[in-house]
């Protein structure tokens, strides 16, 4: 066991580890984690449909678009589609295909961990403890998620890490220089802009220039690392937010959509917490981040930089506590989490490097490998074999390009308990048929909402929750509609002429 052990961490110690442990992830995302149809994933539907949008209608970044947008141009408050406008530009050379944001996803990735591997090593001074903490990062529940599907998160985060590496060489170096803070800017600017969520890495950069070199707070160039992406971002978010009231579309980033903020009476329930924290062990740190931070408190061996990791990364948890106290909702909100338990383990190497530390944290590792690519392998094949994809296709065949379709979500508008308007606007049957229409709530799936849509042209009426239809409208349906397709995930009714 010692023997093996020490063969451990003399792998860990070696120049080239960070290289085999890159591929060796690339390797297992592309084999065990299949690339089939994005299917029924809500989240990878939303960002192809508006990558698909910029690809083969209107190349306008300041102006993203999804298909639930009834009959107005679809614009509608978001991020920037920065990692859409990349995915859309791969799809103009090689077609309406769907590899290729799952591609930028695996490269964001491996960008990113070799960021996050220049980091650990400039703040830890041993590549192991660098080798390790990439280690613990990418067999993270969120970091091989967002790595295999079609979401913006893996490149935020990558781009936000190559603009934290650069940010720790400028402070370390002594002075800014140009290449450097311009990077770091840019590289933060983007990320930010691509998930507005990764704006934590600012509060990180902050705590990083407080604890490395605080006399630097008033150099214009280190500010403006820490001011321009934040003054940007903010700028696009009200940008966004007036796109929303232009055409009532909203994903929730200013406007009054889907707010993941708790209440107070959220924030003293100790079981969002538990499941935070449990959400955390499978998404974020893992069990080796959070033994690694263990270790630490113990020992009694925090440093500054510990806090300026883990204050921002706790609190944005918690400001999003509606979804990421959830595995089933936020998994990927945990991304952030995930980076501090790779810092955390890269820390705990260093203050403890001998074979028993080596042997722990790898067995830990190879355990959340398996765990996390499991679930990953059989989440993808669920999706691609989900009932809804029938539902699309019965609408595909009943109706024709152009004509504009009705979605009844299986959601209400209002979540009873967070008090909050739900993400009922459900993408997948509309992205799959390639029609347009209007997504409404279960609860508002009434005769005269229906009749007011049909007056604005609906030509087509999809019920997910048929067996939840009063009397009243299901008269208005007979009397209106004609039943063209039936399956366990709903049913499609076409509009009499």
């Amino acid at each position: 066991m010692q023997a093996q052990s020490g063969e451990t961490a003399h792998f860990m110690n070696s120049r080239n580890a960070h290289y085999w442990l890159l591929a060796s992830f690339a390797v297992l995302c592309l084999l065990l984690v299949p690339w089939s149809a994005i299917g029924a994933s809500w989240r990878e539907c939303d960002t192809q449909s508006m990558a698909r949008s910029l690809a083969f209608e209107d190349f306008d970044v300041l102006h993203p678009r999804v298909n639930w947008r009834g009959d107005t141009d679809g614009s509608v408050e978001a991020e920037m589609p920065v990692y859409q406008a990349l995915t859309a530009l791969t799809m103009r050379w090689c077609g309406d295909v769907e590899w290729p944001g799952r591609a930028w996803s695996l490269l964001a990735t491996l960008v990113g961990g070799l960021a996050l591997h220049r980091l650990l090593r400039s703040s830890t001074g041993s590549p192991g403890a660098a080798s390790a903490g990439l280690a613990a990062y990418l067999v993270s529940g969120s970091v091989v998620l967002t790595s295999c599907r079609v979401m913006p998160d893996a490149l935020s985060v990558a781009l936000c890490l190559i603009g934290l590496a650069m940010f720790d060489r400028m402070l370390r170096g002594g002075r800014p220089q140009g290449w450097l803070w311009v990077g770091a800017m840019v590289c933060t600017v983007f990320g930010c802009l691509a998930k507005p969520t990764s704006l934590q890495v600012v509060a990180i950069q902050f705590g990083w220039l407080l604890a490395l070199a605080p006399r630097q707070i008033r150099n214009w160039r280190v500010l403006a690392v820490l001011v321009v992406p934040t003054v940007l971002t903010m700028s696009w978010m009200l940008h966004a937010a007036s796109i929303g009231a232009e055409t009532g579309l909203t994903f929730g980033v200013l406007r009054a959509g889907d707010s993941k903020l708790p209440h107070l009476k959220h924030l003293l329930a100790p079981g969002l917490f538990v499941g935070l924290a449990w959400t955390a062990v499978q998404f974020g740190p893992g069990v080796a981040g959070c033994a690694s931070f263990l270790g630490l408190a113990v020992r009694r061996r925090f440093v500054w930089l510990d806090l300026a990791v883990t204050a921002p990364v706790v609190l944005a948890l918690i400001a999003t506590l509606r979804y990421s106290s959830s595995g089933g909702m936020g998994p990927h909100y945990h991304q952030w989490a995930a980076v501090a338990g790779a810092w955390f383990v890269a820390r705990w190497w260093s203050v403890r490097n001998g074979p028993l530390t080596a042997w722990l944290i790898c067995a830990l590792v190879v355990v959340t490998a398996v765990w996390s690519f499991a679930r990953e392998r059989s989440a993808v094949r669920t999706a691609a074999s989900a009932s809804i994809l029938e539902v699309a296709s019965d609408l595909q065949a009943a109706t024709k390009p152009g004509e504009l379709v009705v979605v009844r979500s299986p959601k209400q508008r209002v979540d009873d308990y967070w008090q909050r308007r739900n993400n009922y606007e459900d993408p997948v049957v509309l992205y799959h048929a390639r029609r347009f229409g209007w997504v409404i709530p279960s609860d508002e799936f009434t005769p005269d909402v229906l009749a007011v849509l049909l007056r604005d042209g609906a030509k087509a009426i999809v019920d997910f929750a048929p067996d939840r239809v009063d009397d009243a409208t299901r008269e208005w349906l007979a009397a209106h509609t004609t039943l063209v397709g039936e399956c366990a995930g709903g049913r499609v009714l076409r509009v009499n002429p």
